[in-house]
């Protein structure tokens, strides 16, 4: 089975999955989705905010899912929430860009979602401080799947706890592995930083991409095929995992690695924030962030309150040296923010 998905590179790719990895895929949903407790399944899919859900529709329905797709970028957010609340969805995957928006809404603009039992969350940047403005649309019983996942291993690790328990600021930790005999940390830094490099079930390569193939998959000496995943982690003193960046987007500012991503998950958090990027610009050899965003005019931020909020919460070497305010972020077709074009405007310095 072939499955094309952008991921993190912007360019569609094909995943070449084997009936091993499906066969997996469908085994682990079975054995979750056992364990809810009722006998209603109804699963919520947002297109096309998910890159990957020919596979999502198949392994829901076997797992005895009835689907009700709504098509995202075609209503408002309280339009969006109508809709479900209609077909009264018991799970749904929410993507975080939609996730931020949902959790600003007015509560005036808010439809409760009663009926939804598990909330997926597949976001390495996903924040508390926007798990707490979701408490005026989902119950605090509502248990949250904070995921880390990729279509060419499925879920790598996970972090499960209720809406009421959600702690009020902070990064959200991606968890620890299901499998853990599947998960190895290759270090990168000296400061306990790894990348994430995952076996098991995994995708045969990526489709009449060999030299793509070869640089992400690797047999080791036992005969065991491994994928790296360009993902960096930490793992606390609690044993959880904690999302460290992708090797691809780390950079030196003032000769410390910073993750931009990192960046713009905090500044996303912001109330008042609508969307955000955060991307490295080179000037005389000097590296330098600059963000990029939008802002809700509604909510009455200021550049003072924005920029004290990013200095209370990142170290100063990750602070962007300057902020761009655009009255809308250019977007793909999918919704992810086109970076090519943040450059040709119309935006203002903040």
């Amino acid at each position: 089975m072939v499955v094309f998905s952008s991921g993190s590179t912007g360019s569609p790719k094909g995943i070449v999955l084997p009936w091993e990895a499906l066969e997996h895929r469908w085994r682990v949903r079975w054995a979750e989705y056992d364990a809810f407790g009722f006998a209603v399944r109804r699963q919520a899919l947002l297109l096309p905010l998910d890159s990957a859900w020919g596979l999502t529709e198949a392994l829901d329905v076997a797992s005895g899912f009835s689907m009700h797709v709504v098509d995202a970028p075609t209503v408002g957010p309280s339009d969006l929430l109508a809709a479900l609340a209609r077909v009264e969805p018991t799970s749904i995957a929410l993507p975080p860009q939609l996730g931020r928006v949902l959790a600003q809404l007015p509560s005036r603009m808010s439809v409760p979602l009663p009926t939804i039992r598990r909330l997926y969350v597949t976001s390495e940047g996903f924040r508390h401080e926007c798990v707490a403005g979701l408490r005026s649309i989902f119950r605090d019983d509502t248990v949250i799947v904070h995921t880390l996942a990729s279509t060419e291993v499925g879920r790598m690790l996970a972090s499960t706890f209720t809406l009421g328990e959600a702690p009020a600021s902070g990064p959200v930790p991606i968890g620890t592995p299901a499998h853990p005999a599947d998960v190895r940390l290759d270090p990168v830094g000296d400061d306990g930083t790894a990348e994430l490099v995952v076996g098991g079930p995994i995708a045969l390569g990526y489709l009449r991409d060999p030299d793509l193939t070869a640089a992400r998959f690797r047999t080791d000496r036992e005969g065991r095929r491994w994928w790296r995943s360009d993902d960096l982690v930490t793992v606390g003193s609690d044993g959880l995992f904690r999302h460290a960046g992708r090797i691809d987007d780390l950079v030196k500012v003032g000769g410390r690695l910073v993750s931009p991503s990192d960046v713009t998950s905090v500044i996303a958090a912001i109330p008042g924030i609508a969307a955000a990027i955060t991307v490295p610009v080179v000037t005389e050899g000097v590296t330098r962030l600059v963000a990029h965003v939008e802002v809700d005019p509604a909510a009455g931020l200021t550049r003072a309150d924005a920029h004290d909020r990013l200095r209370a919460s990142l170290p100063a070497h990750s602070v962007p040296a300057a902020i761009m305010r655009h009255e809308r972020l250019p977007a793909g077709e999918r919704g992810k923010i086109d970076r090519s074009a943040l450059g040709t405007g119309p935006f203002v310095p903040w």
